[in-house]
């Protein structure tokens, strides 16, 4: 959950987003990720991230944080999604999310 908000590139027909290290890169070679428009708004990522961005304002720092500034915690994200899962009834989806491992 460490993006740093200039770690995400918004363009018009896709986002690109890069990640300096995953489980997968043993080599610390980092991977840019492309998010692109899906049909359905409700479950576009692109759509999501762009409203997420335009509550989040354009300060720099962590993409997901907290009212200080500060990097959210694997606990205050994963309270933060499954209340936004609830209130549009999709909470069902919170468990099937807690099935896969967090990266780090």
């Amino acid at each position: 959950m460490a993006l740093q908000l200039e770690d995400v590139n918004l363009f018009e027909d896709n986002v690109l987003i890069k990640l300096f290290r995953s489980k997968t890169d043993q080599r610390g070679k980092g991977i840019v990720v492309k998010l692109q428009t899906r049909f359905l708004k409700a479950t576009c990522p692109m759509a999501l991230l762009r409203a997420y961005m335009a509550i989040r304002g354009p300060s720099d720092g962590f993409l997901f944080q907290d009212s200080n500034a500060d990097l959210l915690t694997h606990f205050q994200f994963w309270k933060v999604t499954s209340m936004a899962l609830k209130k549009i009834g999709m909470q069902h989806c919170h468990s099937k999310l807690e099935q896969h491992p967090p990266l780090h």
